[in-house]
């Protein structure tokens, strides 16, 4: 098992991290004598047409995801939202009842009056439902740390607030670690490469070439915002076409 998905285990998992590399070992040791213990479970995350050719989908991440799932320790969403309404807040008090912790007080109501919806695109909703239920969970000790596996959903977990930092230098080759915090990401200074720096406004704000030139004098240019791993995407990009940018951190706004 690669060193940084160990790391990140032991952080979610405690006492139940050794039951989680017998798990990987028995898959290591023989993918039919596992297919044939866990098939119960396993079926669960895979469509039973697949399930004679398991090997392709479990990964090392994979399984970390059904073994901390089965223990309430790790859940995931779809990037647009609930399937039904108090799916999330369902599965933070399950988290939270592992470490023998109460769920919170939650009012449905309140949290939408204060939203404007006509401002919102898809995804946004599911954004500010997690943050405001960080802040929730922050008051009792903790933090939703989110599990980035390179797909459409959200992979999520809480910790102890003083293990965040810990978690938050965890980066696996097939995964990192990021927080609730949502940043913005804006061009300061265009640089030498000023026509390379034209193009990639083009197409990344579907501008008119007639107009980038002075679109890009009103600078600072806001290129995108969301959680870290979106804005390390756009940190690459623009560091590709040698400009000068400013990363800031933002409350969402509703």
């Amino acid at each position: 098992m690669e060193d940084a998905l160990s790391k990140l285990a032991r952080l979610i998992l405690n006492d139940d991290y050794f039951g989680f590399e017998r798990f990987i070992d028995e898959y290591n040791s023989d993918v039919e004598t596992f297919k044939d213990k866990y098939r119960k479970l396993l079926l669960k995350w895979i469509d039973l047409e697949d399930f004679d050719e398991i090997e392709d989908y479990l990964s090392p991440e994979y399984l970390f995801e059904v073994y901390a799932n089965n223990l309430n320790k790790v859940f995931s969403l779809d990037w647009s939202g609930e399937e039904y309404q108090g799916q999330l807040k369902g599965c933070l008090t399950k988290m939270l009842k592992t470490y023998g912790e109460q769920t919170f007080k939650w009012s449905l109501q309140k949290f939408e009056s204060s939203i404007n919806f006509s401002k919102l695109d898809k995804g946004d909703y599911i954004a500010l439902l997690f943050s405001a239920f960080d802040k929730e969970i922050e008051k009792i000790g903790y933090q939703l740390v989110f599990i980035e596996m390179y797909d459409d959903e959200y992979h999520y977990t809480i910790l102890e607030k003083e293990k965040i930092e810990r978690a938050l230098l965890i980066k696996g080759e097939n995964f990192e670690i990021y927080d609730s915090k949502f940043y913005e990401i804006y061009i300061t200074n265009v640089g030498e490469s000023k026509s390379k720096v034209m193009l990639y406004l083009k197409s990344k704000h579907n501008i008119e070439l007639a107009a980038i030139k002075s679109y890009i004098e009103n600078l600072p240019i806001l290129i995108g915002k969301g959680y870290l791993p979106m804005i390390r995407k756009l940190e690459s990009e623009l560091n590709n076409i040698n400009c000068k940018y400013v990363i800031k951190e933002i409350t969402i706004s509703s």
